[in-house]
């Protein structure tokens, strides 16, 4: 969970395809490729869980992993 400026729906339906970057606001003073939540949810789901994201903007956004017991 972070404090940050949150995803509006549109992006929390889009923050998993792979590539995707958020708006010039969110990416602006950090790199990468688009690639960490992508890799992250294809592994989680491998493993027979989930991996989604709870946000509304300027509240944060909170990220919950949900994984099978052995």
């Amino acid at each position: 969970a972070d404090t940050g400026p949150g995803l509006t729906l549109a992006e929390q339906r889009r923050v998993f395809e792979k590539f995707y970057r958020g708006g010039p606001q969110l990416t602006r003073t950090s790199g990468g490729t688009g690639l960490g939540l992508y890799i992250s949810r294809e592994l989680v789901q491998r493993m027979g869980g989930r991996l989604d994201v709870r946000s509304e903007p300027g509240a944060g956004a909170t990220f919950v992993v949900e994984l099978p017991r052995a």
